[in-house]
């Protein structure tokens, strides 16, 4: 199965989903071609944007068309990828307020910090132990639906963020 992509159709997305149990990763380095890929091979008249609102609360997928059937239960999605904040502003827009497109996304600034270049390298150690983990996970049988639990300081602070959202 595939662990990652990177330019999707919301379709082919869909089968990604339905042959990989544990999620798959949309990479996407400047998020505003995501943003402004929503229904390009529909002429503008889809359901992109509604399906991936969807997707972040991972509500099942049922597909029943004469030429396939599919049904994935458990959809899980990760988004990443960089925004400078002046497209922000300009991509999400108001509509993203309304219909909750803004508050699935959990920004982060790094001040412009750079580290400096060093001789370390990425040892071959290193990767076995990466590739141990992940498999590990995807060996786990979560059964349903994960479930995060957070203490109360992190719902605070969850809670702090969403409300901010929110009022804007």
């Amino acid at each position: 199965p595939s662990l990652y992509t990177t330019d999707p159709t919301i379709e082919a997305l869909i089968e990604l989903l339905n042959d990989n149990k544990h999620g798959i990763l949309l990479f996407q380095d400047e998020i505003s071609g995501f943003l402004l890929s929503f229904d390009k091979y529909r002429g503008g008249k889809g359901g992109d944007r509604e399906q991936y609102l969807s997707l972040w609360s991972s509500t099942a997928i049922k597909i029943d068309r004469v030429s396939k059937k599919l049904y994935v239960p458990d959809p899980f999605l990760s988004l990443l990828g960089g925004l400078q904040p002046g497209k922000a502003v300009r991509l999400f827009g108001e509509d993203s307020f309304d219909d909750g497109l803004i508050t699935r996304f959990l920004f982060y600034n790094n001040d412009d910090i750079y580290k400096k270049l060093t001789n370390h390298q990425w040892r071959d150690d290193y990767e076995k132990m990466w590739t141990k983990m992940i498999l590990y996970l995807y060996s786990m049988d979560t059964g349903s639906k994960l479930k995060l639990k957070l203490n109360d300081d992190a719902w605070q602070v969850f809670m702090d963020y969403y409300n901010s959202l929110t009022e804007i």
